[in-house]
């Protein structure tokens, strides 16, 4: 079993406030969401990273790039709702 040392937590919900499906929003031709992965996959201590979303679309990409896709109800991805 791999011991943890550094761990990444990429929170992207479905919905903002202002901008609908943000993480999806496409900056020169790349989802928003992927800049986030690959940011943290070449962060050399990191050895888990985990993309935790309410949108099944996220988690896929995610799941593209062999890191842990965790699915999250509604209920935990409203405005209101803190990281932790």
């Amino acid at each position: 079993m791999q011991t943890i040392k550094y761990l990444a937590i990429i929170p992207a919900r479905k919905n903002s406030k202002r901008i609908k499906n943000k993480n999806l929003f496409k900056i020169n031709n790349k989802q928003l969401i992927k800049y986030s992965i690959e940011a943290s996959i070449k962060v050399k201590k990191i050895n888990k990273i985990v993309v935790s979303s309410d949108d099944k679309r996220i988690l896929k990409i995610a799941k593209k790039y062999k890191i842990t896709a965790l699915g999250r109800s509604k209920k935990i991805s409203k405005d209101t709702a803190t990281t932790e």
